[in-house]
């Protein structure tokens, strides 16, 4: 059975956008031609794909099998690709990652640098999510693989490096948080001024969990998905946030901010983590920068 890759483009767009406005404009056609591609795909195909709504389209079960089929075979496709690159030596090919934003200084300074001096002519897509984003992303082969902290065990993800990096406490090293005790109490954190992250991400699940268990709430007065926004509370002196040591190594070494470990046990449940989609065999290129990120990362080595 041949289809049609037009009519393929017109549904693939439509089932991301949500509507067949979006796909429409994604694809540069008028609406009526993408729904005139949608409905001539259903009638090759005898099924229904998407149900309209007036506020858009919604994926049947025939549409979610469908998606699922043109994913599979761009992931076969992806793979067969970087087996003639690597008969190449990797001279080509393109590496799509998924990675929390706590993640990037880590990646950047500590492992990809090297991994593209030795592959210079790879290509890389990067986005930046919550840990929730991160695992869809991989789990729809939206990325050969993503870096994350505290994913929840999930049989469609497979690890392949993993390692325990607890939260701790991070103040600016000329503010008066910076004098707390070391292991600083429960106690004295709750009463604290504090940003942390929304739930969605690794860290904010794994704060929640710890105020649950203690019947705690910590005072936060900003709550955001932006690291970039934790750090500059943080060094403004305006309180102190939460997050795993790695994520602050160079405001560390630069001596801007400074970690303190907190007493109670449960902050130190947290565990970062390079995973893939269970079944999925990775492209040549992905798993060497796999095993790559796996050695030459501080989140998995220090």
């Amino acid at each position: 059975m041949s289809l049609d890759p037009k009519h393929i483009a017109a549904f693939s767009a439509a089932a991301h956008y949500g509507s067949l406005r979006g796909a429409a404009e994604a694809l540069t056609l008028e609406p009526s031609t993408v729904s005139r591609s949608i409905s001539a795909l259903e009638k090759h195909l005898g099924a229904q794909l998407l149900e309209r709504r007036s506020k858009g389209v919604q994926l049947t079960e025939a549409g979610h099998l469908l998606l699922g089929f043109l994913r599979r075979q761009s992931a076969e496709l992806d793979l067969l690709q970087s087996q003639f690159d690597a008969l190449r030596d990797m001279q080509r090919g393109t590496i799509a990652l998924a990675v929390g934003e706590g993640f990037i200084g880590d990646l950047f300074y500590d492992a990809l640098k090297t991994f593209t001096q030795n592959y210079p002519r790879l290509t890389y897509t990067l986005t930046i999510g919550s840990t929730d984003q991160i695992s869809h992303l991989v789990k729809t082969d939206q990325a050969h693989f993503g870096l994350a902290y505290n994913v929840e065990a999930d049989p469609q993800i497979r690890p392949l490096a993993s390692a325990m990096r607890p939260l701790v406490l991070l103040a600016a090293s000329d503010s008066p948080f910076a004098d707390l005790p070391t292991p600083v109490p429960l106690g004295i954190a709750a009463t604290l001024p504090c940003a942390v992250l929304l739930a969605g991400s690794g860290a904010g699940g794994l704060l929640r969990a710890a105020e649950a268990r203690h019947g705690i709430r910590l005072p936060a007065m900003l709550e955001t998905g932006s690291i970039a926004a934790l750090k500059a509370f943080v060094r403004t002196g305006m309180g102190v946030t939460y997050l795993p040591r790695f994520v602050v190594n160079a405001e560390i070494a630069e001596g801007a901010i400074l970690s303190k470990p907190l007493q109670d046990d449960s902050f130190g449940e947290g565990q970062t983590q390079l995973f893939a989609r269970s079944g999925r065999q990775l492209p040549v290129a992905a798993q060497k920068l796999a095993r790559h990120l796996a050695r030459a990362m501080s989140a998995f080595t220090q």
